[in-house]
């Protein structure tokens, strides 16, 4: 079981039991072991999380799997900037109105004309 398969596990089987009962002292010396949210906020949360974490492994997305990580840990991470590498690439492949990319490669519209290229030398 990778990392991510793990934290889910976790996730998953904490909203689980939590749902059922507070956490049971491991060295059972103490009561249960207290929140410090209400219980159906904390079986909410895990839920969620453990609810993004399955969409993300399933994914093939990257873009999607960091929305869906950084939903879960806000202060931690970034939603994607939609600038990954596949992004870019499938931007380019659409082309726009002058330029088209089609089965013989990449082709200009006739009536527009590509600007000269110039270098200054500082």
């Amino acid at each position: 079981m990778g990392l991510p398969e793990a934290l889910h596990a976790i996730a998953d089987h904490g909203a689980t039991d939590l749902a059922k009962r507070l956490t049971p002292d491991p060295a059972e010396v103490s009561p249960p072991i207290k929140l410090l949210l209400d219980r159906d906020i904390v079986v909410s949360r895990l839920n969620s999380l453990a609810t993004s974490l399955a969409k993300a492994i399933e994914s093939e997305d990257d873009d999607e799997v960091q929305d869906l990580i950084a939903a879960a840990f806000p202060n931690y991470l970034e939603p994607a900037d939609r600038q990954s590498k596949a992004s870019v690439s499938a931007s380019l492949r659409g082309g726009n109105e002058r330029v088209r990319y089609t089965a013989s490669g990449i082709t200009a519209a006739a009536a527009s004309q590509v600007k000269t290229t110039r270098s200054f030398g500082g």
